[in-house]
């Protein structure tokens, strides 16, 4: 039972490779729209839930910084996201 809530998270982070990937990435849930993006090793993120996102066992997929702005804008209704 206490493995199920430590490892069992269903609305977790993407946790980039902090050895090799690059210092801002950017991914997107095509399950549920869910965005979250920028620099981890700053701890300087973003992160869009949609409603089906607060219950999502996220698939996340690297998408670009543009990807990223112009599905923000769309989903979020805004551009402000840092």
């Amino acid at each position: 039972m206490i493995l199920v809530a430590l490892f069992g998270c269903a609305n977790r982070q993407p946790q980039p490779d902090v050895w090799t990937d690059p210092a801002w990435v950017y991914h997107e849930c095509p399950k549920c729209e869910s965005l979250d993006g920028g620099c981890y090793m700053k701890n300087s993120v973003s992160s869009y839930r949609s409603d089906k996102g607060k219950r999502c066992r996220h698939d996340w997929k690297r998408i670009t910084k543009e990807e990223f702005d112009q599905k923000w804008k769309k989903r979020a209704g805004t551009e402000d996201h840092y």
